[in-house]
């Protein structure tokens, strides 16, 4: 949604109050529209989601613990720059994300580093179709969509970690609850919620310190590192939002979600080769 539609919902809700708050919920987004496509329509180099990846020539197959990742997305940045308002990501090149989709970790424990893979490169010339190593199953193997971007502007599901002086009631919490559940449930069954940058919709708890604390190596809820580490948590920013989909056979979890991290410094350096992955599910 705009800006002006996310402030007639807050007002439609009896929440004209909270608009003073506006500014700080609102985070620019990138809306990836994702339409079912032969693979063989999709011209090479194109931003999907599922198929078959087109990789440089010396670009090696993401493996982890010896069995193939299986392939998610490619996105080339210079379709989605005409949507990113904020110039977050690098104006040109194309990211390759990958994942041990039927292993299916979670990013809830250090030792899940590895189950994924965020490849990139600034030069999109000699792209070439890769097929997938034969030991890949085929349930991880999924069909294509094409994706057109659009511009979005997401709310943020925790309030209270971006408002200083938060003053908000229990009932405008409720309500503000249930109006970012309505908006997001309201693209519909089948227009699944893949996005890049902005505010996550989240299926459970906060990612940006589970980011934090596993990336960090954190295994117990008595390791003394984790007050000074939570300071730094909100330096993780949401870079993917993979929805399932079953029109792909793309499904995380219970109808879940996929999402990608990334801390802003290593975001602005174009550098995403440490990310975290957390999948979510009801």
């Amino acid at each position: 949604m705009n800006k002006k539609a996310l402030h007639d919902a807050l007002v439609a809700a009896g929440l004209s109050r909270l608009l003073k708050d506006l500014p700080a919920l609102l985070a620019p987004s990138i809306h990836l529209i994702a339409t079912p496509t032969p693979e063989a329509a999709l011209a090479s180099g194109s931003s999907k989601i599922g198929g078959i990846p087109d990789l440089p020539p010396d670009v090696a197959w993401p493996r982890w613990r010896r069995f193939p990742l299986a392939f998610i997305a490619q996105l080339r940045l210079a379709e989605l720059a005409p949507y990113d308002s904020e110039h977050s990501l690098p104006a040109y090149g194309m990211l390759w994300f990958f994942y041990a989709a039927r292993q299916q970790t979670y990013g809830a424990d250090p030792d899940d580093l590895g189950s994924w893979s965020v490849l990139y490169r600034r030069t999109t010339t000699h792209l070439q179709p890769r097929l997938p190593p034969e030991s890949l199953p085929c349930a991880d193997r999924f069909s294509a969509c094409q994706v057109h971007g659009a511009n979005d502007s997401t709310l943020s599901q925790l309030p209270q970690s971006l408002i200083k002086n938060f003053d908000w009631s229990d009932d405008e919490q409720e309500r503000y609850d249930e109006l970012v559940s309505s908006l997001s449930a309201g693209t519909g069954k089948y227009e699944p919620h893949h996005s890049v940058l902005g505010h996550p919709y989240m299926l459970q708890d906060d990612m940006q310190e589970q980011c934090q604390l596993m990336r960090s190596g954190v295994r117990n809820v008595e390791d003394p590192r984790i007050e000074l580490l939570c300071t730094r948590s909100r330096d993780w920013r949401l870079l993917l939002q993979l929805d399932s989909d079953e029109r792909i056979h793309m499904r995380w979890g219970s109808s879940g979600m996929l999402y990608y991290w990334i801390r802003w410094p290593d975001l602005q350096a174009g550098y995403f080769a440490d990310t975290w992955l957390i999948l979510q599910s009801d």
